[in-house]
């Protein structure tokens, strides 16, 4: 909807084919019944398409059947003209390629959710070849030279406490024998000094001369005394400084030598009850292991199941309904006859294939996804029943996708080749498809893909200006405007989009413009058919009518399904145009409120010429039906082809 002036062009294409097949003759009423059909089948095939419903959910049940109602519906329209055809044809492929997104919107909801089992599947299976290691690391553990090293550890210690203790024993007699003679001689010091003590009262007593002789033998008692003293000191300090410091020497390191052996002893201990604990735990490892194993085909089996009765059926649904939207396409660029309808036909072919292409290609990756999954469970253990066969199958089933994909993408080339024209979107269109293709090969594009902004006229595109200012309508939620939205594709009312478009730049704004004149001319216009011709008007009236239904229909695809980024001042989304072309939208908030981004838009200085082009047709065409010139439905068909004449 922002490319609104490329999209509307290809609208007036499209369109065009119904009014040039639109001449009166013989059989103008078969003509105009298949009109009324297309018209219909058109009308019916917009409101299949508003919104984006989650798939599983009855609005996806619905808008999926109605989309299948609209399909059968325009297969059932026989007769008209080569334009007629056209325009269904290219119907038909448009409402084709969108039953094909249905089913892509329920594969990538499935695949989601089996992106999930394989995530759980990995984390099982690397759980498993954890345990295994383990197990093995447990097992391979050669515990014999630990025991060795302990017991000759023990062994020394226990020889340096023996001769320690041999040493205490020899120390002790000499030990023993000094403290006994000392033991003896103080026993003889405290008799001698009471000899010494009787001897010196008698000498007092007896006086100086008959006490001469006691107090001579009391000098020698005494002296006799301190030399035992003497000689008990000397033992004390061997005893103190040699032989008792030895032994307590000979006693700190005997504590030691046995701290150290009861340590030996602790860790023999402790070895044997690893040994045992890690027996124990290599049986809990391999019933967890067994345990593992059990979720995991449980998990294999959902997988299967999914694989069997949800993706394939879905896969081969998608890509029924996209070769039968490339058959369509290829019919109307055969009844457009050359010009822009086989164009615009040829390059909806083209987009249909590289869509089908990017199924085959998803699938691929998909299935490399499940073969990586299933090597991971094989080299984690014992691998499940049947598994390997399951990689091979996986393998072969990812070979053949990649070989469609490249097929696809090689008739998507053929097709965009087949258009005629310079523009800048067909030739980067064109080196997209070729990039695809080679990296589809495995070349390295990395370097060759460099995309440029250019103007329409090929040069370097300047940076935007703040010249423009808008006065557009905000909503203060991003959500408020998606309402709001929703709201105009649902009431059909063009003109409420383009209040919402946010322009910061003068081009922006000019292109808006644009657009808002293109439409009003094109609403007056569809007014004064009505007013003037009445029913006899009412078919061209609709056929007009298809131009902004058809635009609202991209705005009916905003939602949860198109959304490619997200960040706090914008929102961007993905939408697919009536020629299959992709086109960004963006939501941006500019000073807290929510717009749509009205400077996001690629068009070309041609397609702006186009556009202003069809505006004066349709503003001249009305004034003609107002001051009578153009004065029945005849004149008004012929005029009607000038107009698209003019725009070719």
């Amino acid at each position: 909807m922002i490319c609104y002036l490329r999209t509307t062009a290809l609208l007036l294409t499209a369109t065009s084919l119904l009014f040039l097949s639109a001449c009166v003759d013989e059989n103008a009423k078969l003509r105009a019944e298949v009109q009324v059909d297309i018209q219909d089948a058109s009308l019916k095939f917009r409101e299949a398409t508003l919104g984006a419903p989650a798939p599983g959910t009855p609005e996806y049940d619905s808008a999926y059947q109605n989309v299948q109602s609209v399909i059968n519906d325009l297969n059932g329209i026989r007769g008209g003209e080569a334009g007629q055809q056209a325009a269904k044809s290219m119907l038909l492929a448009n409402a084709n390629a969108h039953l094909a997104d249905l089913d892509l919107a329920r594969i990538l909801q499935i695949e989601n959710s089996n992106d999930g089992l394989c995530g759980e599947m990995s984390t099982i299976a690397t759980r498993c070849a954890d345990l295994q290691y383990r197990i093995a690391a447990l097992e391979n553990l050669d515990l014999t030279h630990t025991r060795d090293t302990l017991d000759h550890s023990k062994s020394m210690v226990n020889m340096q406490l023996d001769t320690l203790i041999e040493q205490k024993l020899e120390l002790q007699g000499p030990i023993d024998d000094r403290l006994k003679r000392n033991a003896d001689d103080a026993a003889e010091v405290t008799a001698l000094r009471k000899q010494y003590n009787d001897l010196m009262r008698q000498a007092r007593e007896s006086g100086y001369a008959e006490g001469f002789d006691s107090h001579v033998r009391a000098v020698q008692i005494q002296r006799q005394a301190d030399m035992i003293e003497f000689e008990i000191a000397q033992r004390d300090i061997e005893l103190d400084l040699n032989l008792q410091a030895e032994q307590n020497f000979l006693t700190l390191n005997e504590d030691n030598a046995i701290n150290a052996v009861a340590s030996i002893e602790n860790a023999e201990d402790a070895l044997e009850s690893y040994t045992q604990i890690s027996a124990d735990d290599n049986d809990q490892s391999r019933q967890t292991i067994d345990e593992l194993n059990a979720i995991l085909m449980d998990k294999i089996e959902v997988l299967r199941a999914s694989i069997r009765d949800d993706l394939t059926p879905l896969y081969e649904s998608a890509n029924q309904s996209l070769l039968q939207a490339v058959n369509a396409a290829q019919v109307a660029a055969g009844k457009a006859g050359r010009g822009e309808g086989e164009g615009a036909a040829n390059t909806l072919a083209a987009r249909i294939y590289q869509t089908l292409g990017q199924l085959h290609w998803s699938k691929a990756q998909r299935y490399s996804t499940l073969r990586s999954t299933c090597v991971l469970i094989v080299e984690s253990g014992e691998a499940p029943d049947g598994m390997y066969d399951m990689i091979e199958q996986f393998e072969t089933a990812q070979s053949e996708a990649m070989t469609q994909a490249k097929e696809a993408y090689s008739q998507a080339q053929q097709k965009i080749e087949q258009v005629s024209g310079n523009s800048r979107e067909l030739t980067a269109y064109k080196q997209n498809i070729q990039l695809m293709m080679a990296s589809l090969e495995g070349e390295d594009i990395s370097e060759t893909f460099q995309p440029t902004r250019e103007t329409g006229s090929g040069a370097e595109e300047s940076a935007p200006t703040q010249e423009a200012t808008s006065d557009a309508i905000g909503f203060p939620t991003s959500d408020d405007l998606m309402t709001h939205l929703q709201g105009a594709a649902s009431s059909g009312n063009i003109l409420s989009v383009f209040d919402v478009m946010y322009t910061r730049t003068s081009q922006g704004a000019s292109n808006l413009q644009a657009a808002e004149s293109f439409f009003d001319a094109l609403d007056e216009m569809q007014g004064l058919i009505s007013q003037t011709f009445g029913d006899n008007g009412a078919p061209i009236a609709q056929s007009l009518n298809m131009i902004p239904q058809m635009a609202l229909a991209q705005i009916s695809q905003l939602g949860a399904s198109t959304e490619e980024s997200r960040s706090d001042d914008r929102i961007t989304y993905q939408i697919t145009g009536p020629a299959g072309q992709t086109e960004p939208l963006s939501f941006i908030r500019v000073d807290g409120l929510w717009y749509v981004d009205g400077d996001e838009d690629s068009s070309t200085a041609d397609e702006l010429a186009q556009m202003e082009t069809a505006t004066q047709a349709f503003s001249q065409l009305s004034a003609q039906i107002s001051d009578g010139s153009v004065a029945d439905v005849q004149q008004l068909q012929t005029a009607m082809q000038q107009v698209f004449a003019s725009m070719q």
